[in-house]
């Protein structure tokens, strides 16, 4: 991958000076650490601390340039943050400053990974850098009026790209055992320059990320402080404990991810996700999580997701879903997908299940008529004279697979007036409330309590004379 054709470096007209950055800082650490080597400019350092080895504040003799002792070794280097996203600078001695910042660069040439959000221009992608970095000598001012060459640079824009395919840079899976690198990861793979004006390879030409396409020297050799990323796995169990209603007799159904829709019954999904890339104690116990966010789906494609809990629950709660109550079901098969996302934004592939099976549950109900003929009027609209009969109808449907075998009638006084589907009355004061109690083979009962309009009889009393 290294480039064979040179260009020559007096066609960057632009000052090394003009382009840099000033560094007022002391030497720091930083995630990258090493040099990178291109056959047209030489090494680029990733780090100051690759030019400052004996940590005493100045650069180093030799490969650096300095002299160990009066040249002060400048803060800057190469970082990857918690999510992956990729700041800072490398240095060249001929090119000057290689920044990762878009504040600094401008906006790259073409697709980079945090484009959604203009925040980087590069980032860890599992165990790849991909994206963008530049030589900010290729611009007239920084920041970067645009992504293109400045007018003296020569027609070279400046861009180095990282997500060459087939030379991907990529982060080692093992740490370095030995050496002025041990227990950093060793990088390996290349960055290309763009090219010119003119289709040549860039000033730069190819970058080499390892000491393997150098012979083994050690200096020529980036590495990171931190690994690569590992993808989340998502996985989750049903959890019915909780189904089994306003009834807590009956028996569960054996599918832990089969629930009734009675009121109260409450199917919990168990988010069970895990990452490579947690932080555990020695007896495995989880100390710290890499997974920020769980989605999960209930529609057959990813939607929008309908929560983020680590623990997601379905019910019945008897009135529509109100805010902060569980998500209310009608019976059916429903098919559920748990999506989970790292800390460095990178997705699992989707758990799935197609089988979230809700029951229908038992559900009280009855009607009212003052003939037992014409049952149209709802109870609530009914008028009945006092001491008239009415007539009472079961209309309950039972739970799934059973039948109902037991009824009671009660006014609002708590009286018992009937035991069977359906039953006759007087009209009274005490019956412009009627509770329905129910209850089937399978164990589950319900009760409704409709209301309906008594009309009471004409009370006569006698009144005294004046």
């Amino acid at each position: 991958m290294k480039s064979k054709n040179k260009i020559a470096l007096s066609a960057l007209l632009i000052a090394v000076s003009v382009a840099g950055i000033a560094f007022a800082a002391p030497c720091a650490e930083h995630t990258l650490l090493g040099f990178g080597w291109s056959e047209n400019v030489g090494t680029v350092s990733f780090s100051c601390k690759s030019c400052d080895a004996d940590d005493n504040g100045y650069i180093d003799s030799g490969a650096c340039g300095g002299d160990n002792a009066s040249t002060v070794a400048d803060d800057y280097g190469v970082d990857i943050a918690s999510d992956g996203k990729i700041s800072g600078y490398a240095w060249n001695d001929n090119i000057g400053t290689i920044s990762f910042n878009i504040a600094e660069t401008n906006i790259p040439p073409s697709d980079y990974p945090c484009s959604d959000d203009n925040a980087c221009i590069a980032r860890l992608q599992g165990n790849k850098i991909a994206g963008w970095a530049r030589a900010l000598s290729a611009c007239d001012a920084i920041p970067c009026a645009g992504s293109g060459a400045g007018s003296n640079s020569g027609g070279w824009d400046g861009w180095i790209k990282f997500d060459v395919s087939g030379a991907e840079t990529q982060i080692s899976e093992a740490k370095i055992a030995a050496g002025p690198y041990a227990g950093r990861y060793s990088l390996t793979g290349w960055a290309n320059s763009s090219e010119d004006a003119a289709g040549d390879a860039g000033v730069i030409g190819s970058i080499s990320m390892s000491n393997a396409n150098m012979g083994g020297a050690e200096e020529y050799q980036v590495t990171s402080l931190i690994g690569p990323n590992h993808l989340p796995t998502a996985d989750f169990e049903c959890d019915n404990s909780s189904c089994r209603g306003v009834n807590d007799s009956y028996a569960l159904p054996a599918d832990p991810c089969a629930c009734y829709t009675e009121d109260g019954c409450i199917l919990h999904l168990n988010n069970l996700s895990s990452d490579p890339d947690d932080v555990r104690d020695g007896l495995g116990n989880l100390i710290s999580s890499n997974i920020i966010i769980s989605n999960w789906y209930k529609a057959a494609d990813d939607g929008s997701g309908f929560s983020v809990d680590p623990t997601y629950s379905f019910a019945n709660d008897g009135a529509g879903n109100p805010a902060g109550l569980p998500m209310r079901e009608s019976p059916g098969v429903y098919k559920v997908k748990l999506i989970v996302a790292d800390t460095m934004g990178e997705e699992s592939s989707p758990k799935i299940i197609n089988g979230i099976t809700f029951l229908k549950g038992l559900k009280a109900d009855f009607d009212c008529s003052k003939d037992g003929i014409d049952w149209s009027d709802p109870c609530a609209s009914l008028s009945v004279e006092e001491g008239k009969e009415l007539w009472l109808r079961d209309n309950s449907s039972p739970s799934e697979g059973a039948s109902i075998d037991s009824w009671i009638w009660k006014d609002k006084n708590g009286t018992v007036f009937g035991d069977i589907s359906m039953v006759t009355t007087t009209a009274s004061m005490s019956t412009n409330e009627i509770t329905l109690e129910v209850s089937d083979d399978a164990g589950h009962w319900d009760d409704e309590t409709k209301s309906l309009k008594v009309i009471p009889l004409p009370r006569w009393r006698e009144l005294l004379p004046f």
